[in-house]
């Protein structure tokens, strides 16, 4: 009796550090991910920094908010890519407006917005125009991207977002363009954005799958996750032909946990 006892009061207590692990340490350890680019977006983007995040999930008193931007400083990066997601759902957003007021970026960001950008309240608006006004903001070094294009690197790169609401409009946004032979990179929410589409793109970034949050096994994740997560969870992907990467994001979503999937921060290519 009391073998069994100490085994049980020692698997408590190895219990309760992984959740403390899970909790309150892994979703603070950001891990960067250099990306090898195919070589058209690669010689386009020589001597620029690119930085790519999704699915940050910003509350008050968010407390990675610092660590995350100092991540950021130490990566200096020209130009910064956000892959939505940038509030948690219902709660305020004047968090994320804080955050973004000081990112450390030399040529600001693009950003498109997530499902949580447009659940409860009609919040997207705050990203975007004077609060009680219909004036656009101008105190944010963001442009967000509602199924339009802007020129990236200096205009050698065309950089295409895709709103993660107006579904109706991804076929027009993915079109060639005024100059299709640039090369193209797709920044989206949803991994599947682009499925089906006639898209002139290089390269497909998005988020929304936090990778999981937790490293269950393949058969399980399938049963329990839907089909974005179970298919295309994180990494490399091929969606109709074209290269897709998949990150698991900077922040977490109902769950405040990870395991074995730390936040991510990518960086395309090896800039300046």
């Amino acid at each position: 009796m009391k073998t069994l006892r100490g085994a049980l009061a020692l698997a408590a207590v190895a219990l309760a550090l992984l959740i403390a692990y899970a909790w309150q340490i892994e979703p603070r350890q950001f891990r960067v991910t250099r990306l090898a680019l195919p070589p058209r977006l690669a010689e386009a983007l020589a001597g620029e920094r690119v930085v790519f995040l999704a699915d940050p999930h910003i509350v008050r008193g968010w407390r990675k908010a610092e660590k995350l931007r100092r991540a950021l400083a130490d990566l200096r990066p020209d130009t910064l890519l956000i892959g939505g997601d940038l509030v948690q759902y219902d709660e305020s957003v004047d968090p994320v407006v804080d955050w973004l007021q000081r990112l450390p970026v030399k040529n600001g960001a693009f950003a498109v917005l997530g499902d949580s950008d447009y659940t409860g309240r009609v919040r997207n608006c705050a990203y975007c125009h004077v609060p009680g006004r219909r004036d656009l903001r101008r105190d944010l070094p963001v442009r967000f991207l509602r199924n339009e294009a802007a020129p990236l690197a200096g205009g050698r790169v065309r950089l295409v977002g895709l709103d993660a609401e107006d579904h109706a409009g991804w076929g027009a946004a993915c079109g060639p363009g005024p100059e299709p032979d640039l090369p193209t990179i797709l920044l989206a929410h949803y991994p599947t954005a682009a499925a089906g589409l006639d898209c002139r793109a290089d390269l497909i970034l998005a988020g929304d799958t936090h990778g999981g949050q937790v490293a269950l096994p393949g058969p399980l994740l399938n049963r329990l996750a839907h089909e974005n997560l179970s298919s295309y969870r994180a990494g490399w992907f091929q969606l109709d032909g074209k290269p897709l990467y998949v990150t698991r994001g900077v922040g977490e979503g109902y769950f405040p946990v990870r395991f074995l999937t730390p936040p991510e921060i990518v960086v395309l290519g090896g800039g300046s």
